[in-house]
């Protein structure tokens, strides 16, 4: 059984159990593939009474909406189960521990049982809507004595569960959180003429949507905050670079040019004055998008900034930690740009001239690469020399700083 709206995985259980509640056996949503996730779905007599295992000399009978089940975990014999008890890390009253119970042999009771609902079905596959199909079938599955559905969310457990994803029984579940589908599952009495699903194969547009969800997705649950993370407010300043490695008397620190970095900056801010210029122009009749010259800067300079914008605005609506180095993509049009700026303030100077202003932009950028070449090689530096090069007070580069500042963090 694999969840459908987080990416935790599969419905598994292992030979561990629960430190505190009714520490039963753990239940948890495990990524990869493993004999831990296989599951044997026992039908419920109505007298409530469980099959204890003689599945082979009952009637094939297919899941539909409502029908009502146990799940055996095969590795361990243990029944899925449920119970008003709360789980570990979301302990609030509508949720209630999801646990592994019983032995080889137990019938079970009715805490075991389950009732299926099937949310929907696959519009290529009309069955899908009516039983339950492996990976056409989105269902859920709902405990017959508590009301709760079968839950999980980007919560992790702690070690002792080796922070796998949290399995819980939610009375107020999010409906896609509470979503499941069967991806694998083989059963002796299916005769040899069954219809066989597979994954479909998608078209190019829909991997590329399926490739942006995913990515999207997966950027937004890294919400845990990490000591050298930053805002995107702060990238084109360069207000703190990242601690990448560090050991006694030896750091590597991840800091940007800050010449190459700060000039950048300001071209993007140079453009954005000299076009509310132009646009302010305009508005009172002058006619300066006529000019050739103009209007080639103009689109020149107006596709790198929104190359800059579009690599770099995105991040003011993520929630997850993000560092400097986030930044890279939009810094090359930022870069890219100086250079066109470059370019249009030097236009009208004679070649030689303009070569001269270029070799002495050149050197500075070279020489500011020389200064903070040893955070990026891990050489020899002074601490004096290191502090010198300070040019912002959140700058904190610095082996002695930066342990400090881990220490204070944890």
């Amino acid at each position: 059984f694999r969840h459908w709206n987080t990416q935790g995985g599969y419905l598994h259980s292992h030979e561990h159990n629960y430190p505190g509640g009714s520490k039963q056996q753990q239940i948890t949503l495990y990524p990869h593939r493993d004999m831990n996730n296989v599951w044997r779905i026992k039908h419920v007599v109505k007298d409530g009474e469980g099959e204890p295992g003689d599945w082979k000399t009952q009637p094939l009978e297919y899941l539909v909406h409502g029908s009502v089940i146990r799940l055996e975990h095969i590795p361990t014999f243990k029944h899925l189960h449920s119970h008003d008890v709360r789980p570990p890390i979301s302990e609030v009253d509508f949720q209630n521990e999801v646990s592994g119970y019983g032995y080889k042999g137990f019938r079970g009771d009715g805490n075991d049982n389950w009732v299926v609902e099937i949310e929907r079905g696959d519009r290529s596959d009309s069955q899908s809507g009516r039983r339950v199909r492996t990976l056409r079938t989105h269902f859920r599955l709902r405990h017959q004595l508590q009301g709760c559905y079968l839950f999980s969310h980007k919560v992790k457990l702690p070690d002792w569960a080796f922070e796998q994803q949290e399995v819980t029984c939610n009375k107020n579940a999010i409906r896609d959180n509470s979503i499941w589908f069967v991806e694998t599952n083989n059963n002796e009495l299916l005769p040899a003429s069954a219809d066989k699903v597979n994954y479909k194969v998608p078209g190019f547009l829909k991997k590329f949507t399926e490739l942006q969800v995913v990515m999207w997705t997966t950027n937004a649950g890294l919400t845990d905050r990490h000591t050298f993370d930053s805002r995107p407010s702060s990238w084109p300043r360069l207000l703190r670079g990242i601690n990448f490695w560090m050991r006694e008397h030896t750091q590597i620190y991840l800091l940007g040019n800050p010449f190459v970095w700060w000039l950048s900056t300001g071209s993007i801010l140079a453009y954005a004055a000299v076009r509310a210029l132009l646009i302010l122009r305009a508005k009172r009749g002058y006619q300066d998008f006529n000019d050739s010259v103009v209007n080639k800067y103009d689109q020149l300079c107006g596709f790198l900034v929104m190359g800059w914008f579009m690599h770099y605005f995105p991040f003011f609506l993520m929630d997850r930690q993000l560092f400097l180095h986030h930044y890279f993509p939009a810094l090359y049009y930022a870069i890219l740009l100086s250079c066109s700026v470059f370019d249009l303030l030097t236009s009208m100077l004679r070649p030689r001239v303009r070569l001269q202003i270029a070799a002495v932009i050149l050197v500075i950028a070279l020489w500011n690469f020389y200064i903070y070449s040893p955070l990026a090689y891990g050489l020899q530096w002074t601490r004096s020399g290191c502090n010198r090069a300070k040019l912002l007070k959140t700058w904190d580069f610095g082996w002695w700083v930066t342990r400090s500042r881990i220490s204070a963090s944890s």
